[in-house]
């Protein structure tokens, strides 16, 4: 489990080039391909973001997870047997977000 920064995509990428290719607080190397794509859940009647698993609304207060590997964003409390239930495959790696939406 790591803590990774979390960048709105639109903003990442003019940031980058504004950065030659840098992260912009650590200065280390960053490409546009290290970037990983969250993909949400929505209710589609009220445009809610949810979790995909227990359909619980996402809020400010909201432990977040996201699987690196696939994107795929969930409450931390649905991430059950180290796998990403809508990928349905093992995840060896996730990234803990903490604290809300973007």
């Amino acid at each position: 489990m790591c803590l990774l920064p979390l960048f709105s995509l639109n903003i990442d990428l003019s940031v980058l080039r504004q950065h030659n290719n840098t992260h912009p607080f650590t200065k280390e190397p960053l490409e546009p391909t290290d970037l990983i794509t969250l993909h949400y859940s929505h209710r589609e009647a009220t445009n809610e973001i949810h979790d995909p698993v227990s359909f619980k609304p996402f809020s400010e207060h909201s432990h977040i997870v996201a699987v690196a590997t696939t994107g795929n964003v969930y409450l931390a409390e649905s991430i059950k047997g180290n796998r990403d239930l809508l990928a349905d495959i093992s995840i060896k790696k996730y990234a803990v977000l903490l604290g809300g939406m973007l």
